[in-house]
Parts: structure tokens; sequence; C-alpha cells
């Protein structure tokens, strides 16, 4: 019998691997599924250990379809472990500092949309803030009066930055109604 190893199934996939042998576990798997049907009160669950009993007594007498399974799952496991250093602590200082990073390129992301959403919001006018002047803004509550005296006549798009509006804006949270 030629082992999975001596094979020319790629070696990194246990799929691969598995789905030459002749007792390939997962056809006997969709036999049984296909001859064993869910009884009409039963839970998916007891479904499941239903074919997982049949499933056990159908291998456990195939010595081939043993071997294929521990194969199969050594094969998945072990290059799953050269990929991501399980065991190692470094592994665990580097899923760290992968969380950490991803947290500040989401954090980073959120704020430029807020950025954006500021002077995207519709205002009561029914306008954009970035189109309307700071005339108008100025009786849209304390945060935005600041904005609407600094520009005057002018449209707040074309006086701030989306950044200077962020500032503006967390500079006069909490100071008064209609912030």
């Amino acid at each position: 019998m030629t082992t999975f190893w001596e094979s020319k199934a790629n070696p990194k996939t246990g799929a691969a691997r598995q789905s030459w042998s002749k007792a390939n576990p997962r056809s006997i798997l969709k036999e049984i599924v296909e001859s064993v049907r869910r009884k009409s009160r039963q839970t998916e669950r007891d479904y499941e250990d239903t074919l997982l009993s049949i499933f056990r007594k159908r291998v456990y007498g195939n010595p081939e379809a043993i071997d294929t399974i521990v194969e199969y799952w050594f094969t998945v496991n072990y290059q799953r472990l050269k990929r991501t250093g399980e065991s190692s602590e470094s592994s665990k200082e580097e899923r760290g500092e992968m969380i950490d990073k991803a947290r500040s390129v989401v954090s980073a992301a959120v704020a430029r949309e807020a950025n954006v959403l500021l002077l995207g919001l519709t205002m009561p006018n029914g306008k954009k803030l970035k189109f309307c002047t700071g005339d108008e803004v100025v009786s849209f509550g304390t945060r935005m009066s600041v904005l609407g005296k600094r520009a005057g006549s002018k449209k707040i798009g074309l006086v701030f930055t989306e950044e200077e509006v962020r500032r503006i804006y967390d500079q006069t949270a909490g100071s008064g109604r209609g912030s």
C-alpha cells in the first residue's frame, strides 16, 4: 500500500492526501448521510450523533480508513503548527502585535470616516454642513455657532478642513445646549 507520504498529492494539504485514499472517509460519510434520513422531531445535534455513531462503526472496522483519518488529522495540524508556531511564546507576542496593529488601522479608518461625516452631515436647513455659510450655522447649536462665527459669510467647507471641523467640534463638546 502506498502511503500518503509517498503519493504525489500536495504534501501541504491533508484533504488532498485523504481524497486519494481507497478508504476515503468522506465517501463513507457521504454514503451514510445519503442513506440515513433525519427524523421529523430529531434535533440537528441528535441527527449528527446518529451519523457519527454509524460512521464510527463503519470506520473502526476498516483499518485503511483509520489510517487515512489519522494521516489527515496529522497533516492538517502539523502544517498549522508550522505556519502559526502555535506552541511558541514569540507567536503569542506576534499575534498580540498583529491585533494591536489591526486595532490602530481600524481606529484610523473610523477617525477618517468620522471626519468625513462631519462636513457631510445634513443640517436643519437641508444642506450638508460643508455647503452652509457660517451665518447659517450660527443658529444650529453651540458647536456649530463656533464654526459659523469663524466662517462668517463663507461656506464652511471652503474655510475649514475635515480635521479642523473635528478639532473645533471636539473642543466645544459639552459646552452647552444644542452642542
